[in-house]
């Protein structure tokens, strides 16, 4: 027989939810890994208790490599945590950021209630081993220019978790090489391409005027943030080719741009 008051009494088991604030990425100057956890009723009070957390190395195709654990209080619905980068090292040998670059921070946490003793777990894979906390991406980029006409560019600026970076700085330099094999800039110190910013989806557009007779165009993108370390700022080059018609007939269509225009 159903019996719906026993039902009901198992949905309120679950009466506190817990949260990881992990960082969002690791750097090779990374010497600790910091952050919270953060347990709290489903009416809003925080939660005391116990915590237990295991760190591991998520590289891919199921493959966990086991770094750290440790055991912490909960107190007024936080806890700190702090986990010394030797600990990678000692465990996956001094290589170990090389051989793990891209690959994700599996964090679990189970947090024991005070009170009833009952457990509640989470886990979070956000945090990434990277050398830059940004990523450019050209897939939405035109692969093809079509000689003697404006060339419409789109890129975007991503932080390394793939969340779109907005307000970024970024440096383009823009070469093409025509059929004699003479380099010739296309944009210069004085130009409003040389210096971008991405708008609010991450988004950088730039038009270039493409000479007639080019043969390849090259466009070298570094994010410019100051408040990093030079060697952190991301750099990506793209290389585009003429489109060939048969008809030697070119129709321009330029693709509409989300939010304000990102040129300073």
């Amino acid at each position: 027989m159903y019996d719906s008051g026993k039902q009901e009494a198992a949905l309120v088991l679950r009466t506190y939810s817990v949260e990881i604030e992990p960082p969002k990425h690791i750097l090779p100057k990374t010497t600790s890994i910091e952050g919270k956890v953060k347990a709290t009723y489903v009416h809003g009070k925080p939660v005391s208790g116990h915590l237990f957390m295991k760190f591991s190395v998520d590289q891919g195709h199921g493959n966990l490599v086991d770094v750290s654990t440790l055991h912490g209080i909960v107190s007024d619905g936080v806890a700190g945590f702090t986990v010394s980068i030797d600990k990678f090292e000692k465990t996956l040998g001094v290589d170990w950021f090389e051989e793990n670059e891209e690959k994700r921070l599996l964090i679990e946490a189970s947090v024991t209630e005070e009170a009833t003793g009952s457990i509640e777990n989470t886990t979070d894979n956000t945090a990434v081993f990277a050398r830059s906390p940004y990523k450019i991406i050209f897939n939405q980029t035109v692969k093809y220019f079509k000689p003697g006409l404006p060339y419409d560019l789109k890129l975007a600026v991503t932080h390394v978790d793939n969340r779109p970076a907005g307000d970024i700085p970024v440096i383009m330099k823009v070469q093409a090489i025509d059929e004699k094999g003479v380099t010739i800039d296309l944009n210069n110190e004085k130009s409003a391409a040389k210096h971008a910013i991405s708008n609010a989806f991450g988004d950088v557009y730039l038009t270039i005027d493409v000479p007639q007779h080019t043969k390849t165009v090259t466009i070298n993108v570094r994010t410019n943030k100051p408040d990093i370390l030079p060697e952190e700022n991301k750099e990506e080059t793209f290389t585009s080719h003429p489109y060939e018609s048969s008809s030697r007939g070119y129709l321009a269509v330029r693709e509409g741009r989300r939010g304000s225009l990102p040129f300073r």
